[in-house]
C-alpha cells in the first residue's frame, strides 16, 4: 500500500479538540435524508478531521461514504487524513474517475470492491449521472467538501436532487463565510474565534502601497479577470517592490508562501528572489505532479525559503511553520482571501517564535474603476453570518448613552468658555473623538521605540492642557488594549500609526474638554522634533451616544444630506487620493469611508425598518468586504451589539476645534432629527437623487426647519458653518477633477426667468412679465424659447453649446460673433438641428416646439424682444412648452 494511505499510530493517537468533538456529535444528530446539513469550520481548524471522524462513526457494517469535492488534490488530503487515523480504511478506499496522478494510487472502483469511501469530484459525478454509471447501491452518506463551491451550478443542483430523491443524507463541508441557503449549520467556528480560543494563529497586516494605477475587469462581478491580473503581473516596478520587500526583510518574514497573480507572474518572481540569494521555487499547475510534490516537501523541510504559487495551494494545503503570507495578487472574493490568509494560520511550534501570529502582507494598488478589493484590515476571517464576537473586536465598548430626559440646549453659558465652544447645539448624550496622526518617516503597524517615543509625547501634551487624572501614564501597546474609556489614552493605528482616543465627555463641559485636547495635539503636530503630521489617509471619527430606535431613518438623512457633508469635509473622505499625481479619482470613494447606499439599499430603508433589518442589510455588503457595515460614513454597526453609539467616519484628520466641534453639534442634530418624526414627502423623494435636493449646496435649505431644524435665531452657527463650506469650496477650485462637485452659481436675473417661463396659465403671461425682466433675463428667456432647458437628446451639441452660453453669461450673438470660431459653431449646430422645410422648425425634445421669425445670423440686440414675442404666436397662436398651452401674447 502506498505510504500517503498508510496507518500512522501518531496521526490515529491524535485526539479532537473540544469543538471537533462537538461538531461531530451535533453533525451527526442532525444527518437526515431531508435537509442537508453543514459544518462550517475556519481555514485551519481542522474541518477534514471532523468530517472523517463523523465518517467512521456514522458508517454501519458494509454501508459507504461518497465523498465529492472540487478537484482531485482535496480528495487525496481527505483520504490520507481517514487512512492514517482509521486502521483498515486504506484499503476501502475507491475513486470514481478520474487518473489524475495525486490520487492514482487510488484503485479505480469496481462493482465487486468492498468500500468505505468513494472519491469523486462533482464534475465526475455529473458526467456519470448523465451516463448511468453510478454504483447501483446507493451510499449511505454523502460527504460535499467546499460545497460553497458549484453549489448553484447545474452539477451542484444534480447532486441534491439526486441525493434527496434517494433521501441520503448530505454533509457539507465550508471554511468560507458563504453558506448555501438550504443546508442546516450544525456548527459554525469562525477564523477570530479560533484565533481568541489558541487554536489558530492570529495575523499582523502589513500594506504596500505600489502607487499602480490599475483599472480591473470582473467576471459577471465575480473574481478580477485574467487579463486584468495580467497588467498588474507585467509591471515590472511593483514587482521590483514585491522583491525588495521580502529580500530587505529576509529574516523577519522567515518561511513564506507568495500567491501570485498568474504562473508567468509566479516563474518571475521566483526567479528574481534566486536571483537575490533567496532558496525560492515555483509552484503551479503546469509543472509535472511529481515536480510539485516534490517542491512542497522541500518547503515542508524548509530547503525551500519562499514558496511563489498561483492558485493550487489555496487549499488543502498544511504546512504549520509558515511564517508570512504574501498576496501578491489582489481578489474581491471573500472565499479566495479566507483560503489564502488560511495558509499561514496553523499554529507550530517549529517556527521561530513559537507561531502565535503570522505576517499578512498585501500590496495594494490605486484603482481606477470602483471594485472592491479584500484588504486584511477588513477582513477577520469566515465569520458565520453575524457573528458577535466578530464584531467586539472592531466595536468600540465606550459605554455611551442618550437621556432623553434632558432638554436640548445650546452652549456658550458662562465667561469661561471658549470662543469655539459657544453657539453650540447639543442634548443629553455622550460622545468620544478618535484622532489619527501620521508619521513621514513611521511604518506601521509595529509599535516599536519611535511609536512609544511620540506616544508618550503625545501624552504629555494632553497632561499639560488637561491634568494628570485624565491622561493615561503610557501608550497602549495594541488596539483594544484597554477597554475602558475613562481616560485620554493613544493607541497604535495600523493605517496611520498614532490614534488619540478621548474618554466619554457629555454636554457643554464635554465640549470644553475637548476643546483643550484639540489645543494640546495642535501643538504635538507643529513640533517638529515628534514628526508628525496631518495627510489625505488620516481620519477624525465621533462617536454619538443613540440608542438607534430610528437607525433605518438616520440612515436616509444621511444619504439625504451626503451632497451637503461632502462640502464640509476634506475630499479625501469622498474619494480616493493619489498622492502620486496630488489628484482625486472621484470615481472611487475612500474605502475607509463609503457612501451610505454602498450597504444600505435606500429604497428599502422606511419607518418600518427594524434594527434587525438594518443589520441583515450589513450583513449583506455588495462589496464583500465582510466588514458589515463598519467603514461606512455612519457607521450603525456598534448598535447591533447593544452599544448605544455611532460612529461618524466622514471628518477627515484635523486638530481645529474650530472644525470638529461644529461638526460633532451638526451630528448632534441630525440624530435628533431622526428620533422626531418620519421624513415628509417632500424630502422622501430626493432619497433616491440627494444630489438633486441641494443643487446649489444651501446651507441654509439644510438647517431649515423642513430638513434638520436649526432654529433661525442662531445665525452663528450657520455662519461658522459656511465659512468651513467656502474652505472647502476653494480646495475643489484647485484640482479641477473636483470642479464637478462645485454649486451652480444662479444669478437673481436666471431665477427670475425661471419665474416668467413657469408661470400657470391663470393668468397667462403676458409682453408686461417679459418687459419686467433685465436686459440679460430676457436673452435668456429667447434662449430658452428656441431651445428649452435640461438635457437635450436629440443633439448633445446643442446641450454643450447651451452649456458654453451660460459660461458666457448668456452675451448674444453679436458679441460671439467677434469670438469667429465659437459663433460658428453655434449656428452650424442649430442649423443642422432644423427640419427640412421653408419655416426652418425646430424639433426640441420635451414636446417644446418654436419658430424662430428671423435668421439667427441676422438677430441683433433690438431684436431679442421681437423674437419671443413673434415666437409665442406661432403655430396657430398656442405654443406649447412642458405640455402647458399658453395663449397668444398680445
Amino acid at each position: 500500500m502506498v505510504e500517503f494511505l498508510r496507518y500512522s499510530t501518531d496521526a490515529a493517537g491524535r485526539d479532537p479538540r473540544p469543538y471537533q468533538r462537538e461538531c461531530a456529535e451535533r453533525a451527526i444528530k442532525s444527518l437526515d435524508g431531508e435537509k442537508p446539513t453543514l459544518l462550517h469550520i475556519a481555514t485551519g481548524g481542522g474541518k477534514t478531521f471532523v468530517a472523517n471522524n463523523i465518517v467512521g462513526e456514522y458508517l454501519d457494517g458494509g454501508d459507504y461514504a461518497l465523498w465529492i469535492t472540487k478537484d482531485w488534490w482535496l480528495l487525496r488530503q481527505a483520504a490520507t487524513d481517514i487512512a492514517q487515523r482509521k486502521r483498515g480504511m486504506a484499503r476501502r478506499l475507491r475513486r470514481l474517475g478520474g487518473d489524475h496522478r495525486e490520487v492514482r494510487q487510488i484503485p479505480s472502483y469496481s462493482h465487486s470492491d468492498r468500500i468505505s469511501v468513494l472519491y469523486t469530484t462533482l464534475q465526475s459525478f455529473k458526467r456519470r449521472l448523465d451516463a448511468r454509471k453510478l454504483p447501483s447501491t446507493p451510499p449511505a452518506l454523502i460527504v460535499w467538501d467546499e460545497c460553497h463551491w458549484g453549489y448553484n451550478a447545474s452539477s451542484g443542483k444534480a447532486l441534491m436532487r439526486w441525493a434527496r430523491e434517494r433521501s441520503i443524507p448530505v454533509l457539507g463541508l465550508t471554511a468560507t463565510p458563504r453558506f448555501p441557503d438550504d443546508f442546516e449549520r450544525a456548527c459554525s467556528h469562525s477564523f477570530r474565534e479560533l484565533i481568541d480560543a489558541g487554536f489558530l494563529a492570529d495575523y499582523e497586516p502589513f500594506r504596500v502601497r505600489t502607487g499602480v494605477r490599475w483599472e480591473p475587469r470582473r467576471h459577471n462581478n465575480a473574481d478580477f479577470t485574467d487579463g486584468s491580473l495580467r497588467v498588474l503581473s507585467e509591471n515590472q516596478g511593483r514587482n521590483r517592490q514585491i522583491v525588495d520587500e521580502y529580500v530587505g526583510k529576509a529574516s523577519f518574514y522567515g518561511k513564506t508562501i507568495f500567491f501570485a497573480c498568474n504562473i508567468e507572474h509566479a516563474e518571475l518572481l521566483a526567479s528574481e528572489l534566486k536571483r537575490n540569494g533567496v532558496a525560492a521555487r515555483a509552484i503551479h499547475s503546469e509543472l509535472p505532479p511529481e515536480e510539485c510534490a516534490n517542491i512542497i516537501t522541500e518547503f515542508a523541510n524548509s530547503e525551500v525559503k519562499v514558496l511563489v504559487n498561483v492558485a493550487k495551494l489555496t487549499h488543502g494545503f498544511s504546512i504549520p511553520d509558515i511564517e508570512s503570507v504574501f498576496l501578491c495578487r489582489p481578489t474581491s472574493s471573500d472565499i479566495l482571501f479566507s483560503q489564502m490568509v488560511g495558509r499561514g494560520a496553523h499554529r507550530s511550534r517549529k517556527s521561530t517564535f513559537g507561531k502565535s501570529t503570522f505576517n499578512l502582507v498585501e500590496f495594494t494598488d490605486n484603482l481606477t474603476h470602483f471594485e472592491r478589493v479584500l484588504h486584511a484590515r477588513e477582513f477577520f476571517g469566515s465569520p458565520a453570518a453575524g457573528d458577535a464576537r466578530e464584531r467586539e473586536r472592531r466595536s468600540r465598548r465606550w459605554g455611551h448613552k442618550i437621556d432623553r430626559g434632558l432638554e436640548p440646549t445650546w452652549t456658550g453659558v458662562g465667561d469661561d468658555v471658549p470662543a469655539e465652544v459657544r453657539g453650540l447645539w447639543y442634548r443629553g448624550q455622550t460622545f468620544g473623538v478618535e484622532f489619527e496622526l501620521a508619521s513621514k518617516t513611521y511604518n506601521p503597524p509595529i509599535p516599536d521605540d519611535e511609536y512609544m517615543r511620540v506616544g508618550e509625547a503625545l501624552l504629555e501634551y494632553l497632561r499639560e492642557r488637561l491634568g494628570d487624572s485624565k491622561v493615561r501614564s503610557r501608550p497602549c501597546g495594541e488596539y483594544h488594549e484597554d477597554e475602558t474609556y475613562d481616560m485620554w489614552k493613544v493607541e497604535p493605528d495600523r493605517s496611520v500609526g498614532w490614534e488619540v482616543v478621548s474618554p466619554k465627555l457629555e454636554g457643554q463641559a464635554g465640549m470644553i474638554e475637548l476643546h483643550s485636547a484639540c489645543a494640546a495635539l495642535t501643538a504635538a503636530v507643529d513640533d517638529d522634533d515628534l514628526g508628525l503630521h496631518i495627510d489625505w489617509r488620516c481620519g477624525t471619527h465621533v462617536h454619538i451616544g443613540w440608542d438607534g430606535e430610528h437607525a433605518a431613518r438616520a440612515l436616509q438623512l444621511a444619504h439625504l444630506l451626503e451632497p451637503i457633508f461632502r462640502s464640509l469635509v476634506p475630499p479625501s473622505r469622498f474619494a480616493e487620493f493619489l498622492p502620486e499625481e496630488n489628484c482625486y479619482n472621484t470615481d472611487v470613494p475612500n474605502e475607509y469611508c463609503r457612501p451610505v447606499s454602498d450597504v444600505y439599499d435606500v429604497d428599502d430603508l422606511d419607518d418600518e425598518t427594524s434594527l434587525a433589518d438594518v443589520q441583515s442589510m450589513a450583513r449583506r455588503d455588495p462589496k464583500g468586504a465582510n466588514d458589515g457595515g463598519r467603514t461606512i460614513g455612519l457607521n450603525v454597526t456598534p448598535l447591533f451589539d447593544g452599544h448605544e453609539h455611532v460612529e461618524v467616519r466622514l471628518l477627515g484628520g484635523t486638530t481645529e476645534a474650530g472644525k470638529l466641534l461644529p461638526w460633532l453639534s451638526l451630528w448632534m442634530r441630525v440624530l435628533w432629527r431622526a428620533d422626531r418624526e418620519p421624513m415628509g414627502n417632500e424630502l422622501l423623494a430626493y432619497v433616491r437623487e440627494p444630489s438633486a435636493a441641494f443643487p446649489d449646496l444651501d446651507l441654509g435649505d439644510v438647517l431649515s426647519e423642513s430638513v434638520i431644524g436649526v432654529p433661525g435665531e442662531k445665525a452663528p452657527f450657520r455662519g461658522r458653518l459656511t465659512r468651513r463650506q467656502e474652505e472647502i469650496f476653494e480646495n475643489w477650485r484647485e484640482h479641477d477633477e473636483l470642479s464637478e462637485w462645485l454649486p451652480r452659481v444662479t444669478p437673481h436675473w436666471e431665477l427670475d426667468v425661471e419665474f416668467f417661463l413657469a408661470k400657470s396659465v391663470d393668468p397667462p403671461p403676458t409682453t408686461h412679465d417679459f418687459d419686467e425682466l433685465d436686459y440679460e433675463a430676457q436673452k435668456k428667456a429667447v434662449w430658452s424659447t428656441l431651445v428649452g432647458e435640461g438635457p437635450l437628446e436629440k443633439d448633445r451639441a446643442i446641450r454643450l453649446s447651451a452649456e458654453r452660453l451660460r459660461e458666457q453669461g448668456w452675451v448674444y450673438f453679436e458679441r460671439l460673433r467677434e469670438q469667429g470660431p465659437l459663433y460658428q459653431r453655434i449656428r452650424r449646430i442649430l442649423q443642422d438641428a432644423r427640419k427640412d422645410g421653408a419655416d426652418g422648425w425646430f424639433d426640441i425634445p420635451r414636446n417644446l416646439r418654436v419658430r424662430a421669425f428671423r435668421r439667427l445670423d441676422e438677430m441683433r440686440d433690438d431684436d431679442w424682444r421681437r423674437c419671443v414675442v413673434e415666437a409665442l404666436r406661432s403655430d396657430g397662436g398656442v405654443v406649447t412648452r412642458n405640455g402647458l398651452h399658453y395663449p397668444t401674447f398680445e
